[in-house]
């Protein structure tokens, strides 16, 4: 019951964040990359903290989200605190490149390209030790194939600095992935998505007066892409993500969130017309069957099979 619940949350993430790519799009040539950085995260991490302080007032508990684990006070701070600065820089960097990616790419693209996590989590993992099943791999291999007709498909001058830059924040919310996995199972989901979120927004905040020059007008013309990107992907979305990873692992967690890809796409069509090649939409097909392929338990089927033969 507590792996449905924990899916279920990171559907709910991954629809808020395909949504957010066309939020973050239509953010790019109006502010700057850190710009938009620093204030979605600074939201996302203030309406976490309200939202925190509702549910400490409702009954005294953090009403619908599973309970932490009792642990001694300064191991529960050390792991909330460290875990959650961590996660903070692993996430700033992730999302910096994403939002400068989608400079030079379009919300659609972005979203698949960043879906590839579901590759670097799996071979990040490795080195934690983390062994995945072998369906997990197959998946990996076939979105790798997708990612092909989605970027190559025409060449690679098909390729521009958008898809690399992408593609690199891909490998970074893979580590982002591994770290949530690693600290949400012992600290509440809320107050440590808000961690993350003033520290991502804090080195976004140095960046941006380092290398941009914010003008406030500018950012108060681009106040609906940033409050969603802010309130509902930077905060709600990080807390489903956190939330739900406390019971899944972080493999299957990586390809139930690429659903991601997905929604940007359909948001993409539906909200900036944007639109998509043969080949493109072949690789998108491509890495959706990957995502699904990967949820089918093959090794109960494997084992179920063995055990009739037997």
């Amino acid at each position: 019951m507590k792996k449905v619940k924990g899916i279920v949350f990171l559907i709910l993430a991954a629809l808020v964040w395909g949504v957010a790519f066309v939020a973050q799009k239509a953010s790019v040539g109006k502010i700057g990359t850190f710009t938009m950085s620093t204030t979605r995260f600074l939201l996302g991490g203030v309406s976490l903290t309200l939202i925190s302080i509702v549910f400490d007032l409702i009954k005294k508990k953090k009403v619908g989200f599973p309970k932490c684990e009792k642990e001694d006070k300064n191991r529960y701070a050390k792991n909330l605190f460290l875990g959650g600065a961590i996660a903070g820089c692993v996430l700033c960097l992730a999302s910096n490149l994403q939002q400068y990616g989608l400079e030079f790419t379009t919300a659609g693209k972005s979203g698949f390209i960043t879906a590839l996590y579901i590759f670097f989590v799996p071979l990040f993992g490795l080195f934690f030790r983390k062994k995945p099943e072998i369906v997990v791999f197959l998946a990996a291999i076939i979105a790798l194939v997708g990612f092909y007709f989605l970027c190559l498909g025409n060449g690679f001058g098909n390729v521009n600095k958008g898809d690399l830059l992408t593609l690199a924040a891909g490998a970074c919310f893979a580590v982002h992935i591994l770290v949530v996995g690693k600290f949400s199972p012992s600290v509440d989901g809320i107050t440590f998505t808000a961690v993350q979120c003033y520290v991502c927004s804090f080195i976004s905040m140095i960046l941006m007066f380092a290398f941009e020059k914010p003008v406030w007008s500018d950012i108060v013309s681009s106040w609906l892409p940033i409050v969603y990107a802010g309130v509902a992907s930077s905060g709600l979305g990080y807390m489903f993500q956190v939330i739900g990873q406390k019971d899944v692992n972080p493999s299957l967690a990586s390809l139930i969130m690429s659903c991601e890809s997905v929604v940007s796409v359909l948001a993409a069509v539906i909200i900036l017309h944007n639109d998509l090649s043969t080949n493109e939409i072949i690789g998108c097909c491509i890495i959706f069957f990957a995502i699904i392929f990967a949820q089918l338990p093959l090794k109960k089927w494997f084992e179920k099979n063995r055990a009739d033969n037997a």
